[in-house]
C-alpha cells in the first residue's frame, strides 16, 4: 500500500459510508478516501480531475443498487470517460446482492476487478489495500 493511495467509495447508504470511513481510519489512517452518495457525483469528480492523477482514486468500491444512476449505469458512463483519465483505477463492485447474474455481469465487465459482498470486512479491505 502506497502512503499516497486514494480510495473512492460510491454508495447511497449513509451508514455504510460512515462504516467504511471509520474502517479506513482504523486500518489505514494514511490512506485518503473519497465518499460519494451518488454515482453522478463520483463521475463528475472523475471528469473534473481526469488530467490530475494525484486526485484520482487508485481503488474504487462501487455499489450496484442506487437510485437515479445505479452501479451498472456508472460503469457504462465510466467506459466513455476512462480513455480520458490520466490514471488506471481498480474498480470492485461492493454489493449486498447475492444474485448470480450480478456476479456474472461484474465478472464480464472489463473495468471490474472483482465482486465483494457487503459488508466488507477488515481483512478483506486490508488485502485490497496491500495489493495497491
Amino acid at each position: 500500500m502506497n502512503r499516497s493511495s486514494l480510495i473512492c467509495i460510491i454508495d447511497d447508504d449513509e451508514i455504510y459510508r460512515f462504516y467504511m470511513h471509520k474502517l479506513l481510519e482504523k486500518i489505514a489512517p494514511d490512506v485518503q478516501h473519497l465518499l460519494f452518495p451518488t454515482a453522478e457525483e463520483a463521475l463528475q469528480f472523475l471528469d473534473t480531475h481526469s488530467d490530475q492523477p494525484a486526485r484520482l482514486p487508485d481503488l474504487l468500491l462501487l455499489d450496484i443498487d442506487m437510485p437515479v444512476m445505479n452501479g451498472w449505469q456508472f460503469l457504462e458512463e465510466y467506459a466513455q470517460l476512462s480513455p480520458h483519465l490520466s490514471k488506471d483505477i481498480i474498480i470492485y463492485i461492493s454489493s449486498s446482492s447475492v444474485d448470480p447474474p450480478d456476479r456474472r455481469r461484474a465478472k464480464e465487465n472489463p473495468f471490474v476487478a472483482g465482486y465483494l459482498e457487503k459488508t466488507i470486512t477488515e481483512p478483506t479491505l486490508q488485502t485490497l489495500l496491500e495489493n495497491l
